[in-house]
């Protein structure tokens, strides 16, 4: 390859045409077409944002049904196994406070997934409330940095500054667990997707 581009930039220095050189890349590299083009318009038309074609991503497909549901089921009874003898070790939560996610343990001072070091249980959006219970205390409740908001329009005469903070809240999540097994099935129907 370093001969394929030494020789074309010595035959470029000679003031060979772009066919000629078109001509001894074919027959060097053996590739045709790579110098198909016009040179004004690869100078003046060429497009800056050229999208590279992206490799074929490797995709794996369960064929068997069969195979994929005892697969699932022995997940299931894995962790229900480890939920039951309490060995999961320390849990911890992803909660959404104000639009915002936040990953908390037991006795954090800070549901949308619960997990422990082996397994993770998400919700689809929020894990159900008869699975899992996640309680916090309120420590502190104070008053972020004085922040400045200053507006302008030019030429108006209009400038406001106005001064602001944000409130800030800190918590201490208490306890962190599982209430329940998966897929054990209620004896009342119809509060499933409900938030207490």
């Amino acid at each position: 390859m370093a001969f394929l581009i030494s020789r074309l930039c010595e035959k470029a220095l000679i003031n060979f045409s772009l066919r000629e050189s078109r001509n001894i890349f074919q027959r060097v590299s053996g590739i045709p077409g790579i110098y198909d083009v016009n040179a004004r318009s690869v100078r003046t038309n060429f497009p800056r944002n050229v999208a590279l074609p992206k490799a074929a991503t490797e995709q794996v497909y369960m064929e068997d049904e069969k195979e994929d549901s005892s697969i699932s089921k022995e997940i299931i009874t894995n962790v229900n196994q480890q939920i039951k003898n309490d060995s999961h070790g320390r849990l911890f939560a992803v909660i959404q406070v104000m639009g915002k996610q936040f990953k908390v343990t037991n006795e954090d001072i800070i549901v949308l997934l619960v997990g422990a070091s082996d397994f993770t249980v998400i919700g689809r959006p929020l894990v159900s409330p008869s699975l899992v219970n996640v309680e916090g205390t309120v420590i502190e409740k104070a008053l972020s940095h004085t922040k400045t908001r200053f507006r302008k329009q030019r030429r108006k005469q209009y400038r406001r500054i106005k001064f602001y903070r944000s409130e800030l809240t800190m918590l201490r999540i208490n306890t962190v667990e599982f209430k329940g097994l998966l897929n054990e099935h209620k004896d009342v129907e119809g509060t499933e997707g409900r938030i207490f």
